[in-house]
């Protein structure tokens, strides 16, 4: 929060910075939880645990592979450790 007062707001004036503030907050962030909650009350409680676990690992190989990120060694023990615990 602190560094929001430093950052540059000029895009507060702008009506591309609201919808673009109005997507990541309602659609990518909001939306995306809310339907993984739901999906999470539809299955078993050792599936969801699964999934849960699955998450931030997919999330990282997504990044990995479509944005193009790179990770250092403890990102990479991370996921052999998510992996792990998924076996």
């Amino acid at each position: 929060m602190p560094l929001l007062f430093k950052a540059n707001l000029e895009w507060l004036t702008e009506i591309n910075g609201w919808l673009v503030m109005l997507y990541l907050g309602l659609i990518a962030t909001a939306l995306a939880y809310w339907l993984f909650a739901t999906g999470l009350k539809t299955v078993q409680t050792s599936t969801a645990v699964t999934l849960t676990l699955a998450e931030p690992m997919v999330a990282t190989l997504l990044g990995i592979s479509v944005v193009g990120e790179r990770l250092g060694i403890m990102e990479f023990c991370g996921l052999f450790l998510i992996f792990i615990a998924l076996f």
